[in-house]
């Protein structure tokens, strides 16, 4: 298997950091129009490291919990 470099890692890293936050505003969108499913509950949940802690929206619902 070949190897890496530096260059091809970030490179992968930003369109795997662009997937994400494309996946969560899709996820958001979801839950604004009141149809996510129980599945897409659940990617939120897995994906809840990933949002940003002002985000009270996506962190209700993946489950995290406020802080005090």
């Amino acid at each position: 298997m070949a190897k890496l470099t530096k260059q091809a890692i970030k490179a992968r890293n930003i369109i795997a950091d662009h997937v994400i936050k494309e996946r969560l505003e899709y996820l958001r969108g979801e839950i604004e129009n009141e149809c996510i499913s129980y599945a897409e509950i659940a990617e939120l949940q897995s994906l809840r490291g990933e949002i940003q802690q002002g985000d009270t929206v996506l962190l209700e619902w993946a489950g995290v919990e406020e802080k005090v």
